[in-house]
């Protein structure tokens, strides 16, 4: 007799088609749409659960080939007009490139609106060469959609046009980056505490000039603002915690009275071609806030211009954290925050951008400043090179930093054999200060 062989269903167990559909969709969702559809030919089990998947994303961000676009929206179309009817739509992304059929796009979004589509991401992006011919502009019914809890819109192939009536009850996130604002939108953002009243996090990317001067009504929950641009800003945001602004070839120009007292973190982030334009009232606006991270690039004559103007620079009464990214000649920068942060008591610094003069710009401050005398714990040194300056800086902080407990020092080379004998031989203030010089 033949020996006997197992049918596939005897030896082996089908164990993932026995996994709960929470898993199962999960997994699904995590596939590309297309397979995981294909998945229905696997049993009768798996007919209809890829039509039930809660989270949906599409990328075609580098098609952009007219032969190629028309059959990914077939796609997108066929699987949108083939999901289960009763369960409804967390999450839907797209990134794509468009070339025709914006009425698609419009039909996509209101089959996610009848699917009670929550979080809805769309990056949509147009051929550079003929970019205006194809932009695709947001349905109306969008602003009323009562499920929506987060937007995300990018890319220049986007109009956002609002309609006079306004109303996503329970949206938490949005954010508009990159793209055309139409009709409408300065009343949109003036009115957001009433058409959004639930909103926590809002980003404004208005890198094309397009908002000259912005003001925002916010509701009591909003939390967080981002803004890049460089135009005026004015907004009424009560209940702000943090506030982040990113400018290139100038700085936002922030209305001091308007910054809520609960204000506690701000980043500012600035490529400029002008320190004058507008940096210091900006930071001087900030002076309340407890964490600051600050990026400043500019050139070398700029920055001789910004040091001029930091005399001006306020105190920073409430300052415990400070992340400072800054040009090599920015030293006078660094020296005013000492002297104006009494309480600060985190130091993160990075220095960029080294010009060719071989004279330190690194000058002492007349008098040890206040955080350096009794708060100031922890100090880092990012991207540190050896050069003069940065060493004469390590040395006053070790010299002068009596509450100093932890001095880190990261930089990206191996041989630093020549900088331990002079970093650790430095007399230190705080005796149980502890130097560490580590790698990125």
């Amino acid at each position: 007799m033949g020996k006997y062989k197992p049918s596939l269903t005897e030896d082996k167990q089908d164990l993932i088609s026995n996994l709960p559909d929470e898993i199962l969709l999960k997994i699904l969702s995590n596939l590309p749409p297309k397979l995981a559809a294909s998945t229905s030919l696997l049993s009768p089990r798996w007919r209809q659960l890829w039509t039930k998947v809660p989270s949906i994303h599409f990328d075609y961000s580098t098609t952009s080939q007219l032969d190629i676009w028309y059959p990914y929206t077939d796609i997108i179309s066929r699987i949108l007009d083939l999901r289960d009817p009763q369960t409804c739509i967390q999450k839907f992304s797209l990134d794509c490139m468009i070339k025709y059929g914006a009425s698609k796009l419009c039909r996509w979004v209101s089959i996610l609106i009848e699917h009670g589509v929550q979080e809805l991401d769309f990056s949509i992006h147009a051929d550079p060469r003929d970019w205006y011919s194809h932009i695709f502009e947001l349905p109306p019914s969008l602003f009323t959609c009562k499920s929506l809890t987060m937007l995300k819109l990018k890319g220049g192939a986007t109009r956002l046009s609002v309609p006079s009536f306004v109303y996503l009850p329970k949206l938490k996130i949005l954010e508009l980056r990159l793209m055309e604002y139409g009709r409408n939108i300065e009343a949109f953002f003036a009115s957001l505490s009433s058409s959004c009243p639930v909103l926590e996090d809002l980003l404004i990317e208005d890198a094309y000039r397009i908002l000259p001067k912005l003001y925002i009504r916010a509701p009591q929950t909003l939390k967080r603002m981002t803004y890049v641009g460089f135009q005026v800003i004015n907004f009424d945001a009560q209940s702000l915690e943090y506030l982040g602004l990113r400018g290139v070839g100038g700085a936002p120009v922030l209305v001091k009275d308007v910054i809520p007292s609960s204000l506690t973190e701000a980043r500012v982030d600035l490529v400029l071609h002008d320190y004058g334009h507008g940096t210091l009232p900006l930071l001087n606006a900030l002076q309340r806030i407890r964490v600051l991270y600050l990026s400043l690039e500019a050139s070398q004559d700029e920055n001789d211009d910004f040091e001029l103007g930091c005399h001006n620079l306020i105190t920073f009464p409430n300052l415990t954290r400070l992340v400072l990214r800054i040009n090599s000649c920015g030293w006078d920068l660094l020296s005013r925050f000492l002297r104006s942060s009494p309480n600060l008591k985190d130091l993160s610094l990075e220095i960029i951008g080294y010009h060719k003069s071989d004279e330190t710009n690194w000058i002492e401050p007349q008098g040890v400043p206040e955080c350096l005398h009794s708060n100031l714990k922890i100090f880092e040194f990012w991207e540190y090179q050896d050069t003069k300056e940065e060493e004469e800086f390590v040395r006053y902080m070790l010299k002068n930093g009596r509450s100093l407990e932890k001095v880190k020092l990261h930089q990206q080379y191996s041989d630093w054999e020549q900088y331990y004998q002079k970093l650790f031989v430095i007399p230190r203030a705080a005796s149980a200060c502890q130097l560490s010089i580590l790698e990125n």
